[in-house]
């Protein structure tokens, strides 16, 4: 269906929240709001890592708007054009013809992706390849983990590397459960995913069914609400995050137990095995993607 782009670059911060008024009243069914201050607030902080971002760039960008509107309704258009301009704002809209894909059309960039020589990522949708005899399907945009990105795809392989059978097996920061569904589908006998965001959490608890595997989710600010002792704890998440966990790590694992780490940017590896070095931990194995690092590390 061919649509028009409907776009206004905010040149001051002042026209922020009228605009944002205006575009929810002429485009009530929805409309893209993008902010780079809503980065530069993160920068710094431990949501993410930050390398891939330049903060000179983000500082010259300016907030923008964006909705889409049927392209047979130019009367339509005309009208809230008309509007706009008697409102006063010192910009004008601009617009250009845009054609929106189909609404599954999203899916056709998931493929089934052959992670070891056993393990094979399936989106739901599609027909594995029948060359591995261990396929977790996933249900893409349900949580952060689809099997294509480098961490999950190290943390994945640590987790094949690793002897997970009838293990206790702990997932921290689990997005979208699939490597908590990995490490049960490896022949781990119990397996807790664990997550501070709540969607997280039931996106982990989805694809468990969707797999047929048995597993428990929960809420928890890493390991602070996580009973036990346990064999194994996987965690994909970033390197800020992951240096506050590793000094708490080792209590939660029984003797001799391994800590599997993922999200580690190239640039923060040596801050990360110093703080497994000071936590007692062993290093056992290393994995160097493109821009990211995993690292298998067992209890002193």
């Amino acid at each position: 269906m061919s649509y028009i782009k409907v776009q206004y670059v905010l040149p001051t911060d002042a026209e922020w929240e009228a605009a944002l008024l205006f575009f929810s009243e002429a485009f009530p069914e929805g409309f893209e709001q993008y902010d780079p201050r809503d980065i530069l607030d993160r920068v710094g902080g431990d949501e993410w890592d930050a390398h891939e971002f330049s903060v000179a760039d983000l500082w010259a960008e300016r907030p923008t708007l964006t909705a889409y509107w049927p392209a047979e309704d130019r009367a339509g258009l005309a009208d809230i054009c008309r509007r706009w301009q008697a409102a006063g704002f010192s910009g004008d809209l601009t617009t250009e013809g845009y054609d929106l894909p189909p609404a599954d059309a999203w899916q056709a960039q998931f493929r089934p992706i052959v992670v070891t020589d056993r393990l094979e990522i399936c989106p739901h949708w599609c027909r594995p390849s029948g060359g591995c005899a261990v396929v977790v399907l996933t249900d893409p945009g349900i949580g952060f983990g689809t099997g294509t990105d480098e961490t999950t795809q190290l943390a994945l392989r640590l987790l094949d590397a690793a002897d997970l059978a009838g293990k206790r097996v702990c997932d921290v920061g689990c997005g979208s459960g699939i490597l908590a569904v990995t490490a049960k589908k490896y022949g781990a006998a119990e397996v807790l995913a664990v997550d501070n965001d709540d969607q997280a959490v039931a996106a982990a608890a989805h694809l468990a069914a969707l797999n047929a595997v048995e597993l428990k989710s929960q809420a928890s600010d890493l390991l602070a609400q996580v009973p036990g002792r346990w064999d194994v704890l996987v965690a994909n998440i970033v390197t800020d995050v992951l240096l506050r966990l590793l000094p708490t790590a080792s209590a939660k694992l029984s003797p001799g137990g391994h800590l599997l780490l993922s999200g580690i940017h190239k640039d923060r590896l040596s801050d990360i095995r110093q703080a497994a070095e000071a936590a007692g931990f062993v290093e056992t194995r290393a994995l160097t993607g493109q821009d990211w690092c995993g690292l298998g590390l067992k209890k002193g």
